[in-house]
């Protein structure tokens, strides 16, 4: 089996999650991004309408919660869930 690359244990668990689903998913990679600027850490691609799975890390602060909330707000044709690591478990996911 192939490795994915994962940032983190929490975005493990989501990527293992959305695989026990077994659904087609686009998993995002941060390349030259800089870590304290989010990315969707994954886009399904079995639901009815586009959706963007963010992880915000424990500790994350303003600056990256502003962010995230300009990334969403510029596409407002896309859904969005987001996992707030540190203040809860991992939300059920929109579709199911």
């Amino acid at each position: 089996m192939a490795r994915q690359p994962r940032e983190t244990v929490p975005e493990k668990r989501l990527v293992d999650a959305l695989a026990r689903l077994r659904g087609k998913t686009v998993k995002g990679l941060r390349y030259d991004l800089q870590t304290d600027q989010p990315i969707a850490n994954a886009l399904p691609q079995n639901s009815d309408e586009p959706i963007a799975l963010f992880v915000v890390p424990a500790g994350a602060d303003e600056a990256l919660e502003a962010s995230l909330q300009d990334k969403i707000a510029n596409r407002p044709e896309m859904g969005e869930w987001t996992w707030r690591i540190g203040e809860e478990e991992i939300p059920a996911l929109p579709w199911l």
